[in-house]
């Protein structure tokens, strides 16, 4: 049985449409674990959930060259192999919710080369703030250590 797909930029990658962020999809709340701590590369960004996830996943596709991409719409996240500039790194992108309406995503280096990670991050940051949806206010970056206090 053949899932409705949609195609999707330098990728040539098709991602279900089931498997895009939906209106009833929300974040988790952010950890109140005392050991927990988002990376340093967290931004506040102050959108609709649904369209954040999309808004990440629509960049992801169309400024690098990226596979095995993987959406979990529960946990809110995406994970892929990003091949960026000769090189490669493996990414999570997650977004909480810290208060009711209040949302920030945290961009995670899970393996590889930690340049090609801060290239796409300062990109993912250039598409948000271009975003009239996503509303990300570049001066606000990184939050890491505010959204927490």
């Amino acid at each position: 049985e053949s899932k409705p797909r949609m195609a999707c930029g330098s990728c040539n990658i098709e991602i279900p449409l089931a498997d895009r962020f939906a209106p009833n999809h929300s974040p988790p709340p952010l950890p109140t674990d005392t050991f927990f701590q988002l990376e340093s590369t967290t931004l506040r960004v102050p959108a609709a959930p649904f369209h954040l996830g999309n808004a990440l996943l629509d960049i992801l596709l169309a400024v690098v060259v990226c596979e095995d991409i993987k959406v979990d719409c529960d946990k809110f996240s995406i994970k892929a192999t990003v091949f960026y500039r000769s090189s490669t790194c493996i990414v999570k992108l997650r977004v909480y919710e810290v208060t009711p309406g209040s949302y920030v995503v945290e961009f995670q280096r899970r393996r590889g080369d930690c340049t090609v990670f801060m290239d796409m991050y300062h990109e993912f940051v250039k598409h948000l703030a271009s975003d009239q949806q996503c509303c990300l206010v570049v001066g606000s970056v990184p939050v890491a250590d505010a959204v927490l206090e």
